[in-house]
């Protein structure tokens, strides 16, 4: 018989080790099931394992209001780009998460078939062809899938196979510069249908972060941004001002910032002036251009609208009286002073270098206009006020 002391130690031993086990198995917090622990949400979860609450939310069957409790357990779909979360940090080359910061591209989500459920309804729930699903599975007959076995819902193959479909539209990426936040959402579905579940999550990207004023985004800003993304698809959308607080202003009505139906945003790696352009040939669009700061502003409107703003960021309004003939007496070949603090979208070219006692600048910066006596009022649906963030 073993002596009391060798038997005790065996006894901690063994806890110790159930405790660890886990651990020492390598299984990963973040793969196939998770308990909720105290204290966390879906969107701390979804931060955690490098996914987005939409997929979290799809992958368990949440609605957009619904609350999670500590020892619930969620099904946890595998992250951009792998099945798990060692394969996301050790492939991929310079294209790793560690290398860029950024996670990579999600391949779709896991989700369990419930019993009764066919593979017509979960096209239906997810915007994709039957056939998709299919081929990603690897699925003869669509009668026989049964209850409880786990599928790939595709998320880069939508809506591509069999003759007669149509594909859902492309991702879009948002990014809050204000709070880190990232999203990918398809705003639509094979039928054109806007996502119930894409447009909360777009509507809580653009809030207002300061007070939290969470307004629903007007459709007609979705179908521009969307042009806007199909334009330059894969590229983040890096959101500057979404909502903003509702101000009182006698005698005119609150600007489309207050109301939901505009938005303050760059592209990465594209020109703030190719981003202008381009959101100029979209219709019935309001279009700023501020050239002193670090994006473009773009709103939903009966008629097409633009103008320019020369005032830097926290700067009064300095805007153009002719827009257009601005841009053809200041951008045909002339040099623009880079704006401060700009990211990637900003222009490369540097700042001219002071001229000589004998030679003029080649291209100096109009002379801001002088304050008139009453001042003059901004373009419709344009609020005056500084972005929020």
């Amino acid at each position: 018989m073993k002596p009391p002391r060798t038997i005790f130690c065996l006894l901690v031993w063994s806890s110790l080790m159930a405790v660890v086990s886990p651990a020492v198995a390598g299984e990963p917090a973040c793969e196939g099931r998770r308990e909720v622990r105290e204290g966390e949400s879906l969107w701390s979860i979804a931060r955690e394992c490098g996914i987005s609450v939409a997929a979290l939310r799809r992958a368990n069957d949440l609605e957009e209001d619904a609350s999670i409790r500590p020892g619930q357990r969620l099904r946890i779909p595998p992250p951009r780009g792998g099945s798990s979360s060692a394969d996301a940090t050790t492939t991929g080359g310079d294209r790793s998460t560690a290398a860029t910061g950024r996670r990579p591209a999600r391949a779709g989500i896991r989700v369990e078939v419930r019993p009764g459920q066919t593979l017509s309804d979960l096209a239906r729930e997810h915007g994709i062809s039957v056939r998709s699903i299919q081929r990603a599975n690897g699925i003869e007959d669509p009668d026989q899938v049964e209850a409880g076995r786990t599928l790939l819902i595709p998320d880069d193959d939508v809506g591509s196979a069999g003759r007669g479909t149509r594909a859902a539209s492309n991702p879009i990426t948002i990014y809050r510069i204000k709070t880190g936040e990232e999203e990918t959402v398809r705003l639509y579905d094979a039928r054109g249908r806007l996502r119930a579940s894409a447009h909360r999550t777009v509507n809580h990207l653009l809030r207002d972060v300061p007070t939290g004023r969470t307004l629903r985004i007007a459709p007609e800003l979705l179908q521009l941004l969307q042009r806007v993304a199909d334009r330059w698809p894969g590229r983040r959308i890096l959101v500057q001002s979404g909502v903003r607080p509702l101000v009182e202003r006698p005698g005119r009505e609150p600007g489309n910032h207050m109301r939901g139906r505009a938005i303050d945003f760059s592209i990465e790696g594209v020109s703030n002036r190719e981003l202008r352009d381009f959101c100029r040939t979209l219709p019935n669009a309001g279009v700023g251009y501020y050239p002193n700061s670090t994006f473009v502003h773009l709103d939903a409107r009966d008629r097409p609208t633009f103008w320019v703003d020369l005032s830097g960021p926290g700067e009064p309004a300095e805007y153009v009286d002719d827009p257009e003939g601005w841009i053809a007496e200041h951008e045909s070949g002339a040099r623009q002073r880079t704006p401060p603090d700009a990211g990637p979208e900003a222009e490369a070219a540097p700042e001219a270098a002071p001229a000589g006692p004998e030679e003029e600048p080649a291209a100096p910066l109009p002379a801001r206009r002088p304050p008139p006596e009453t001042e003059a009022p901004p373009p419709a649906g344009v609020d005056v006020a500084a972005p929020s963030d």
